[in-house]
């Protein structure tokens, strides 16, 4: 029988199993394609000025990195207020010093930034290899099993318990950053209640999770019982030869979720990752201070000349030359706040980003849809086992085949 899945849910975890069943909310399928679209996206579109007119899914509507502007134009004020307070004459003050400390930061941080942000890329990229290795293993030992002709009662069980380890997978490493352990209950019971209406779960299979099975191995225990039903597996095309490519299908898929949660669990060193996020927040700040004192220095320098103007105190000429220079040396600092902090915490925020692919709620995997689409592959796979036609060279031999009807995707221009 099909399982049919619920599309993926608008947040990380749905509160009810009513709000699993949501496929006709115009809210929720809102939000899933907001949400693929943020994974999924046409490159070309990358070479042209459109990127000037696309923000959903980019950092810079990350509010983490504004509000750290903003908390640097507060510094820069301050310290810039304070100069103009305290110092007599601050158009004679020297910032030359401070831009030079700066300087000297922006070497280690640009040679770090780079070596994690490479790292964190290749662990990201081997974790979506990784996962896409597990639903390729999955569809394997579907396959095999419809080419041998085993019975369908014993495929469909084994398909449910492989997908049931998916969506365990998935609770788990939604889960690994929670601390409370009301909410990592709550997590594990909210994906029960999932599997469950599914008919992936029995009360009595959850039981004996909950008490045998440490809470971080349930989604590699489950195969187990994938393991016991193997050898019930008997049909015309059962062999021992296809028994061995069936478990060595299932112990590819055991590797590849055992590989996801190293990927996903055992980050870059802490001492390399905390110190080059305090060097970027240094070298924030420190530029921060360095700017509000070259902006106090040139609105100085502006108010001395000005008056001279107004006092018609020496060359008029050569006083409004160093207005319009002052003026301009004022623009390019705070034009020169905002797009370094700005660049430096960008590239910081995707980086941890993407040390962490799954639990973002912007810009995280959609994991529940790649386990919904794999779902529906393995329906249209059983399907088309079921109702093989006697000659397939007739152009329409499958036409009359009563396929489930898939979600709808979007493609072409929809997609990006």
């Amino acid at each position: 029988m099909p399982i049919h899945a619920p599309v993926a849910r608008g947040d990380r975890r749905t509160s009810t199993v009513k709000e699993l069943r949501a496929d006709e909310d115009e809210g929720v399928k809102k939000k899933r394609e907001d949400k693929i679209r943020t994974i999924t996206y046409d490159p070309h579109q990358l070479g042209t000025w459109r990127v000037f007119m696309m923000f959903k899914g980019t950092v810079f509507l990350d509010p983490i990195i504004w509000w750290n502007v903003i908390k640097l134009g507060g510094i820069a004020m301050l310290s810039g207020g304070l100069l103009l307070a305290l110092v007599p004459s601050p158009e004679k003050l020297e910032t030359k010093k401070f831009h030079e400390a700066v300087n000297f930061i922006k070497v280690f941080i640009a040679f770090m930034l780079g070596l994690f942000l490479n790292s964190c890329l290749k662990r990201w990229w081997m974790t979506v290899t990784a996962l896409t290795d597990l639903f390729l293993s999955i569809k394997k030992v579907v396959w095999t099993l419809n080419t041998c002709k085993v019975d369908k009662g014993v495929r469909d069980r084994m398909q449910k318990i492989m997908l049931l380890a998916c969506y365990l997978l998935e609770c788990e490493i939604s889960s690994q950053w929670i601390t409370d352990p009301s909410l990592v209950y709550e997590n594990w019971n909210k994906t029960c209640e999932l599997c469950a209406s599914l008919g992936l779960l029995s009360a009595r299979q959850r039981r004996v999770l909950e008490t045998k099975v440490n809470k971080n191995n349930r989604s590699v225990a489950v195969w187990a019982w994938v393991g016991t039903l193997t050898r019930q597996c008997q049909g015309p095309g059962i062999s021992p030869p296809m028994m061995t490519r069936i478990a060595a299908d299932c112990t590819e898929a055991i590797e590849q979720m055992k590989k996801i949660k190293t990927y996903a669990t055992l980050q870059i060193p802490f001492m390399y990752a905390h110190m080059l996020a305090c060097l970027v927040q240094i070298n924030n700040i420190l530029l921060a201070i360095a700017s509000g004192l070259a902006s106090a220095v040139s609105i100085g320098d502006v108010l001395h000349h000005g008056q001279a103007i107004l006092a018609k105190e020496g060359s008029m000429v050569v006083h409004i030359t160093m207005v319009y220079g002052s003026l301009q040396t004022l623009f390019l600092q705070i034009v020169a706040l905002i797009i370094e902090p700005l660049l430096y915490q960008a590239f910081l925020v995707i980086a941890a980003t993407l040390c962490d692919p799954f639990t973002h709620e912007t810009y995280g995997l959609p994991m529940l849809d790649y386990i919904h689409d794999l779902n529906e592959s393995l329906n249209e796979m059983n399907k088309f086992a079921e109702e093989v036609p006697p000659r397939l060279d007739q152009p329409d031999a499958f036409v009359s085949i009563d396929l489930p009807e898939a979600s709808p995707r979007p493609t072409g221009a929809e997609a990006v």
